[in-house]
């Protein structure tokens, strides 16, 4: 479809492939391939060829380990790296003999609570005990089953509610609608900048703060959460994920990430790299 149909605009793409069997991180990749090179053409700045003015990003740092000692480390290396926000694991049992213990250690650090969809309505008094100890906010997946919960445990807890996995600027719509969201997640590895960008567009309109994040280990998909994470919409600190600085490219100076010279993404895979993965091109033919 990409190849037999011109298009005016990336933004167009999920129009002319629609119907088309696709796995949606596939689909999220390609276009985000077609932006660069969209931008590229036009010698813009990602984020400038999506409508977002160029301004700082505040990063946060996800942060990996299910034991003291492992996330106590991964803490000690996000603010060595000059990050002041981190995410947290957030799990059945920790939330009470490995988390408040930990809490001191973030003294000079934004923190919130990664639940990562281990929690249940009935795991309230677990939930309670998480927010107690005050993060911006609790992050959890946002399937379809779980909007009544969320609705709740908004009532329930005083820490907000972020929702991830937000598959639209509809699906956000009638969150918003519904009482589900304080808080909205945006992972354009997921649903594609363009739909990342309507998501983050509906957030502004709402009043809803939102942040961009991904679980991409590749500098390519932090680049572009970062340039997305330049919307207006996007108001809390940006998660781009553990390939944010693979490649030696990013620097932080107070907590924020500035976009570099250059055109697109503005990097490009380092040819060891390249040579590291087996790349196999196939025909297909109807």
């Amino acid at each position: 479809a990409l190849l037999t149909e011109s298009v005016g605009s990336p933004a167009e793409l999920s129009v002319v492939w629609r119907g088309v069997a696709a796995e949606g991180r596939a689909a999220a990749a390609l276009e985000m391939a077609v932006w660069d090179l969209f931008a590229r053409r036009l010698g813009a700045p990602l984020h400038a060829a999506l409508g977002a003015a160029a301004r700082p990003v505040a990063v946060a740092q996800r942060i990996h380990g299910v034991t003291a000692a492992a996330l106590a480390d991964g803490i000690g290396r996000a603010r060595a790296a000059g990050f002041t926000a981190v995410h947290l694991p957030a799990r059945p049992n920790a939330d009470q003999r490995l988390l408040p213990a930990l809490v001191p250690e973030l003294h000079d650090l934004s923190f919130a609570f990664d639940l990562d969809g281990a929690y249940r309505l009935a795991d309230v008094h677990a939930l309670a005990a998480l927010d107690r100890l005050a993060p911006s906010f609790l992050h959890r997946p946002f399937p379809d089953w779980a909007v009544a919960d969320i609705v709740r445990l908004r009532r329930w807890l005083g820490s907000p509610i972020s929702i991830g996995n937000v598959v639209g600027a509809d699906a956000l719509a009638n969150a918003f609608e519904l009482g589900a969201v304080a808080i909205a997640h945006v992972d354009p590895t997921a649903i594609g900048l363009s739909e990342a960008v309507l998501v983050l567009e509906t957030a502004h309109g709402h009043g809803i703060d939102a942040w961009v994040g991904t679980p991409s280990v590749t500098p390519v998909a932090a680049r572009a959460a970062l340039a997305l994470a330049m919307a207006s919409g996007a108001t809390l600190p940006c998660a781009p994920g553990d390939g944010f600085g693979r490649w030696g490219a990013e620097r932080i100076a107070d907590g924020r990430w500035s976009a570099p010279d250059g055109a697109g993404l503005a990097v490009d895979p380092p040819p060891e790299w390249l040579a590291a993965h087996q790349v196999r091109h196939e025909r297909l033919q109807a």
